[in-house]
């Protein structure tokens, strides 16, 4: 265990991490072969929030248990639970412990101090099954629950040294003011400052708030996409006590079943840079979500990408970002794709006949059709489907093409956002596709013959009725002019 102690530097990839740590004054340098978030989470201090800091008498829950043990007896406590939670902008998440936390404390104080009034300010009480009996416990001690809204919070001020709080009580509709000596109040817990240095050193996503996000919340729920790496604790988010245990129990498995095994194995399906083609100019390193490019100098001092094979994921969204298209993605070359294109003219069909061209991320939309056929669901035959990796494969260069030949529409179809299994990799499509749709219009066709849309993997019946809608929106467009050379520009 090492304290006081800051990470500077992250390098490698699974089976050969290099972190470079600074501990008092001084530099170390330790290998790993794998590493578990835990950074935990901090309390969020209110200042401002119902008189915190100005007046001296409201407290936050850590700040009321160091003084719970010097109470009187005849004095009245308010709690207000959610403080600076569940908000409509900002911190709009619920930090999920914060009921049971503030309930068992009252129980604790109301055997000390019988005969103290407790007043319990809350939106919703969200509490785990058992804590049910908890709740029930808590009213039988006399405590008084009142619901409030959040249009209308509760206010506090201060006269003669006396806290007043003001509330209007949802259940009864009525406004109550009670006379209290502390208020106390509940609030969540936030990430760590620290969480998006660290996120940017290893390469692994946050969420909105800041928390680490996993893979995939049931698939590989302390996993990140990035190998190696796991998860566990308040890093995830605001959850139960006994959530955190599993997660720490499951993390450490995932990580031993790793180190066990003495070695890694990469993936077949990974990028590869020709140096000779490479400029140099970064852009694959920047879209990179797991960090699998480096810029490097080569022998004759030419500064080309590399990619780490460890590290690399496949998506092949640096082969359509190289502007000098030095990347290829094994077995889904650029090439490979333009054949699968030239195949599905090939076959002579009637003029009036439409013809389709699907582009279908391997994990959610080809999954999905796959679901669509195991469930005999229809959809129209014109389609004609070319499975890639992820929707960020997907070239301009390819639906251009496609319309050369003559396609009357391009559908691409990837997981729904938050759900890539590349991170963001349908995010980058989406930007490529509405830039694809302008020069559509700057070759006078229409951009609605390209659609994105987003399905998972058991969406089968959506995927067959998105396929049927855009099939009846290019029938009413009419044939690609392309066929007839009557493109007008």
């Amino acid at each position: 265990v090492l304290l006081s102690t800051k990470i500077e530097d992250i390098k490698g990839s699974v089976g050969n991490f290099s972190v470079k740590l600074s501990q008092n004054g001084s530099s170390r340098e330790i290998r790993v072969g794998t590493i578990v978030l835990a950074t935990g989470a901090e309390e969020l201090k209110p200042t401002g929030l119902y008189g915190y800091g100005k007046f001296s008498n409201i407290y936050t829950m850590p700040e009321f248990q160091q003084i719970a043990g010097n109470l009187k007896d005849d004095e009245t406590i308010v709690l207000i639970l959610c403080a600076g939670a569940r908000e409509k902008s900002g911190l709009t998440y619920c930090s999920a412990i914060c009921c049971e936390k503030a309930l068992r404390e009252v129980i604790k104080i109301k055997n000390k101090y019988p005969k103290l009034n407790v007043y319990i300010l809350y939106r919703d009480i969200r509490l785990p099954v058992e804590g049910e009996k908890l709740y029930r416990q808590v009213r039988e001690a006399g405590v008084v629950f009142i619901r409030y809204d959040l249009d209308r919070m509760p206010e506090i001020r201060q006269e003669d040294g006396k806290l007043i709080v003001n509330v209007y009580d949802v259940t009864s509709q009525v406004d109550l003011e009670i006379f209290v000596d502390k208020v106390v109040l509940v609030t969540p817990i936030m990430p760590p400052k620290e969480n998006r240095e660290l996120a940017s050193k290893l390469k692994v996503p946050l969420d909105t708030h800041g928390f680490f996000l996993e893979a995939h919340p049931k698939l590989r729920p302390v996993d990140f996409a990035t190998d190696g790496i796991f998860l566990c604790g308040p890093a995830y988010g605001p959850q139960r006590l006994d959530e955190y245990i599993f997660q720490a129990l499951a993390a450490a498995s995932r990580a031993l079943t790793l180190l066990i095994q003495g070695k890694v194995v990469t993936e077949a399906i990974i990028a590869e840079v020709n140096p000779e083609l490479c400029t140099g100019c970064g852009r694959c390193e920047n879209v990179c979500e797991f960090g699998a490019i480096k810029l490097e100098f080569t022998s004759d001092k030419q500064l080309v990408a590399k990619v780490d094979p460890l590290l690399c994921k496949g998506c092949g969204s640096c082969s359509v970002e190289c502007p000098a298209k030095a990347i290829t993605l094994h077995h889904f070359r650029n090439d490979q794709i333009l054949s699968m294109l030239r195949a599905t003219f090939e076959k002579p069909a009637p003029r009036d006949r439409l013809k389709i061209i699907a582009f279908f991320c391997n994990w959610c939309g080809y999954a999905a059709a796959d679901m669509a056929g195991v469930s005999r669901y229809e959809y129209p035959s014109a389609v004609e489907i070319i499975r890639v990796m992820c929707s960020a494969r997907v070239d301009p260069l390819h639906i251009l093409y496609a319309f050369l030949l003559g396609a009357d529409g391009v559908l691409i179809v990837g997981c729904h956002p938050g759900d890539c299994h590349y991170i963001s990799g349908n995010l980058m499509a989406e930007k490529r596709i509405l830039q694809v749709k302008e020069w559509l219009k700057d070759i006078g066709l229409e951009p609605e013959r390209v659609r994105l849309e987003w399905a998972s993997a058991g969406e089968g019946l959506r995927l067959a009725k998105i396929i049927e809608e855009f099939t009846h929106q290019i029938e009413e467009l009419g044939p690609n002019p392309l066929r007839r050379g009557e493109v007008y520009g």
